[in-house]
């Protein structure tokens, strides 16, 4: 009696299904979705007058900020709105259907700090405008190693994220302290907050090294908390022509013509 070799059936192999997140990519993205309504896009305009001498705005620059409290107070960097009074701010709000941007242009400047590179500005009507506060944290528990990440608008690519770690948590920069880390810094990200991995805002954001990769800064936690508690020494002055703010320039001095030998 002959056996026939029969082949075993192939086993159905399912298609590989979606690969899970990482408890830490998980509690990244519930952080974000948390924070990311306290991030505004901060931009500024200058007045220009054509040849018909007709008033036209035009863009000056752009950069990041974050809500203080639900007084509508907003924090960012000095050289963001440096010599500018025309300021708005662009608000994300979250719906069903998505986000919607809702422009603010009702904003002043309530004090800044050019030293530490830090301005705060007021929302005159924060009832109307849904933001969220931000939490400050502790610069002591700041540790080389923590993971860290930004929200802001480099390039004017809005809300968007970058993440790295602390890797240098007090480099000394022109005479200060800063926060030096992975996370991607580039222009427009200036002003927006540095969170760490519980959403609290440990720095802000401020500069990175051109020309290198993962070097960005941000102004620690403490000197932005110090700047807040005493923002009544650098308040801003309207009236007072030594602001430091866009006026007429005055008219060049004459040089003296050099004698001929």
């Amino acid at each position: 009696m002959s056996l026939a070799l029969v082949a075993a059936p192939t086993p159905e192999v399912a298609p590989p299904g979606p690969v899970a997140r990482t408890e830490d990519e998980r509690n990244t993205m519930a952080v974000f979705e948390a924070v990311a309504p306290a991030v505004v896009f901060v931009t500024q305009s200058r007045v220009v007058r054509d040849w018909s001498l007709r008033p036209t705005r035009l863009p000056s620059g752009t950069g990041a900020g974050f809500a203080w409290d639900a007084a509508g107070h907003v924090v960012t960097n000095y050289h963001v709105i440096e010599q500018e009074r025309d300021i708005s701010l662009m608000i994300y709000v979250k719906e069903k259907k998505g986000l919607r941007k809702e422009k603010v242009s009702d904003v002043r400047i309530v004090a800044f700090n050019p030293f530490f590179d830090l301005a705060l500005l007021k929302i005159e009507n924060p009832e109307k405008v849904p933001l969220r506060e931000t939490y400050l944290g502790d610069y002591s528990r700041v540790k080389i190693g923590d993971p860290v990440f930004a929200i802001g608008n480099p390039l004017g690519l809005d809300r968007t994220v970058s993440d790295g770690i602390v890797s240098n948590r007090s480099r000394a920069l022109g005479g200060k302290l800063s926060i030096q880390t992975t996370a991607a810094i580039n222009p427009g990200n200036s002003g927006g907050p540095l969170f760490n991995n519980r959403g609290e805002v440990i720095g802000v954001t401020s500069s990175k090294i051109m020309g290198g990769e993962s070097l960005g800064f941000a102004i620690p936690i403490q000197y932005v908390k110090d700047f807040l508690r005493n923002r009544e020494a650098f308040a801003f002055d309207k009236d007072n022509p030594n602001t430091g703010f866009r006026y007429l320039k005055p008219p060049p001095k004459k040089q003296k013509a050099k004698k001929k030998k």
